[in-house]
């Protein structure tokens, strides 16, 4: 798969989400540290076990919705096996969702599972940033449309150039 540049019509919001994303990511950062949430998640799984450490005295639902921010910044991973079967029903049934395939493959222990999900995804997605992670879970480079030959005075016969149009 080649990767072509692509040049947004509109410009992008990411920038502007980040910076008013920023307190709660600060918040989120913040109680972790404080209630020693790395060392705790070493050693224990599930939402009662992590909450029974903390000796928390109150509904763990609230625990549970800062775990479920600290998975989506990037800080935890959920490893269960009810997640594990939301991803194959998911990828079963839609598997051109490339964030889900590749969430899938850094999510997954088998070796296998997560090649053949990156491997979806060096297939078929044209994002640089999807085909940069599963370059990085297949370990190889993926070409870049500059790695390419020009064509040449005395090539012959047909030749197909894909460009973006949007």
């Amino acid at each position: 798969m080649t990767r072509l540049p692509h040049s947004p019509v509109y410009p992008s919001m990411a920038p502007l989400f980040d910076l008013f994303s920023g307190p709660v990511r600060m918040a989120v950062i913040e109680a972790a540290v404080e209630l020693d949430l790395a060392r705790i998640l070493e050693n224990h799984s599930g939402l009662k076990d992590i909450a029974r450490t903390l000796n928390l005295k109150t509904d763990p639902a609230g625990l549970g919705f800062l775990l479920d921010a600290m998975v989506a910044m990037g800080l935890a991973r959920k490893n269960d096996s009810r997640t594990n079967a939301v991803y194959n029903n998911l990828l079963q049934t839609n598997p051109s969702n490339y964030d889900a395939q590749i969430e899938y493959a850094a999510l997954t222990k088998d070796a296998a599972e997560a090649a053949q999900s990156a491997a979806i995804v060096e297939r078929g997605a044209e994002e640089a940033d999807l085909l940069d992670a599963a370059a990085g879970i297949l370990k190889k480079e993926i070409p870049d449309i500059v790695s390419y030959p020009l064509f040449g005075k005395d090539d012959k016969g047909l030749k197909v150039i894909l460009i973006p149009l949007a």
